[in-house]
């Protein structure tokens, strides 16, 4: 996976999960809310996005052993 490709699918993974959390925030219902939560999540497995736990912080992995021994 390229850097660009890297780095949209990491901002759309976070506006996904950014919009759930909203949507649960701003209902009364917290069972209603933590149900449309889960819709981010499902966007991010479904779409195949990049979370930085998941994916997108191995992408400095290499980078910083570099940058460290110089």
């Amino acid at each position: 996976m390229n850097f660009k490709k890297t780095l949209l699918t990491s901002i759309l993974a976070g506006f996904s999960i950014g919009l759930g959390g909203f949507i649960f925030l701003s209902v009364d219902n917290k069972i209603i809310g933590s149900a449309l939560f889960s819709i981010g999540l499902f966007l991010v497995l479904t779409m195949g996005f990049s979370l930085f736990t998941g994916k997108v912080c191995y992408v400095l992995e290499g980078k910083l052993k570099i940058i460290l021994l110089i």
